[in-house]
């Protein structure tokens, strides 16, 4: 679903072979001093096909998922590159905060039944 870790190949030097994007929206700090992180968002053009495709991307961000999928990607990353040392200092991290604690207990539960059989007696 999300490749922000994919390696590009530098190589190919087809310009025509490479795809546009039609829109993108970047989150990223400038200032590790600044608590609150800036956002780019790009679009193309103003046609129908760049409108959904920015449309699709806030709808992604919409979705409690997307912080446990981001995290994944992380973690599949960073034990692909042999980095445990610093998957363990991200897990630290974002165990802290308060929005990713409230994905993963929410994500816990979406396996249990809304009503438990305890409860029918």
């Amino acid at each position: 679903m999300f490749n922000f870790f994919k390696k590009t190949d530098q190589s190919d030097g087809d310009d025509n072979s490479k795809k546009e994007k039609l829109a993108s929206i970047e989150f990223y700090i400038q200032d590790p001093d600044d608590p609150k992180p800036r956002v780019s968002i790009n679009i193309d053009d103003y046609d129908e096909d760049s409108v959904n495709s920015l449309c699709k991307i806030v709808n992604v961000l919409a979705d409690d998922t997307l912080v446990l999928e981001t995290y994944n990607i992380i973690q599949t990353f960073l034990l692909q590159e042999e980095r445990e040392d610093i998957l363990l200092k991200v897990l630290t991290n974002i165990s802290q905060q308060k929005t990713i604690k409230s994905k993963f207990k929410n994500a816990d539960r979406s396996s249990e039944p809304y009503i438990k059989p305890s409860e029918l007696k």
